[in-house]
């Protein structure tokens, strides 16, 4: 079977063919098959195929028939581009499409969210610091200002339980009571500031060592050792703040200092399982062990009539 080329259009066809051309043939048509037919017409007259043509003048008038998937790929892509340009249209003529096609992409992201049960997303708490924690060389009895020349100056707040103290917040957890511009206690919840060695995030041990080192430590379980629970493979605690929690603490007296030093110690968590129930902490997987961590340290003058009545012992 011998291939020709129609001379009106310069599509290549089988000589065979009853019908001839097919451009020929659909001519006079206004449907989608003609429409691809003028795509391939479109094809044909690109600038590469006349290149094509000029470059074979001197060569046998017989030519190879197209692959089969090349021939595939053009007439999907002329389907494509007809198909494409209806329904541009469609939108333009109708625009309430266009929200209809997102509320149903919606809809379909939540149904697959829903079918493909609970997910775990790695959320460390604490976050892990990026860089070095920088210090903060704090002590009670000390002026506000040295506050100030470490972290900024900013006007106190009052202080929830005690008249008599100013309250300074900055955005990183770090909170600071003071008494008449001089500082009572300082309370730091972020891994990015250390005090005395003391840092939030790091490991019960360390802490221990690094707390040996000011005083005595002492431990005392505060707030319950209620296991986890097992979800989906997972340890889990209902939230953050219905974690277990432990206390290390120890107390610096003169001629060092006279101030109680309290470490707050939880469950590490390694990430969020959420589910139809909730999110919830996951502190390990069903076979592990959870990991306890300093989750706050606190600092509180003893020299000084305390907020809760605590009278001074140095």
């Amino acid at each position: 079977m011998a291939l020709v080329r129609c001379p009106k259009h310069n599509i290549p066809y089988n000589e065979e063919n009853p019908r001839g051309c097919p451009a020929c043939a659909l001519e006079n048509t206004d449907d989608d098959q003609a429409a691809i037919v003028r795509q391939l017409v479109d094809l044909s007259k690109s600038p590469k195929a006349i290149s094509r043509a000029s470059r074979t003048t001197e060569a046998p008038a017989i030519e190879e028939p197209p692959s089969p998937i090349s021939t595939a790929l053009t007439y999907a892509t002329a389907y494509l581009r007809v198909w494409g340009r209806r329904l541009v249209l469609e939108i333009q003529d109708h625009p309430a499409l266009t929200s209809a096609a997102l509320a149903v992409v919606l809809v379909l992201a939540v149904v697959v969210a829903r079918l493909s049960g609970p997910q775990f997303v790695s959320e460390p708490h604490p976050a892990p610091v990026s860089g070095e924690s920088l210090p903060l060389p704090l002590l009670p009895g000390q002026p506000v200002t040295v506050l100030f020349a470490m972290l900024g100056a900013q006007p106190p707040s009052p202080h929830p339980t005690a008249s008599g103290m100013e309250r300074y917040t900055f955005d990183d957890d770090i909170i600071v009571d003071a008494v008449n511009g001089i500082v009572h206690s300082i309370s730091i919840g972020t891994p990015g500031r250390m005090w005395q060695s003391l840092r939030v995030g790091m490991g019960i041990r360390r802490a221990e060592g690094a707390l040996a080192l000011l005083g005595t430590p002492r431990r005392e379980n505060d707030g319950g050792s209620s296991p986890p629970d097992i979800r989906s493979g997972y340890l889990v605690f209902p939230s953050l703040d219905e974690r277990p929690r432990q206390l290390l603490t120890a107390g610096v007296r003169p001629p060092n200092g006279c101030y109680d030093v309290e470490i707050v110690l939880k469950p590490y968590v390694i990430g969020i399982l959420e589910d139809d129930d909730g999110r919830f902490p996951v502190v390990g997987r069903e076979d592990d062990t959870a990991s306890w961590v300093v989750t706050r340290v606190s600092v509180v003058s003893r020299a000084v009539t305390g907020p809760d009545g605590e009278e001074p012992i140095c």
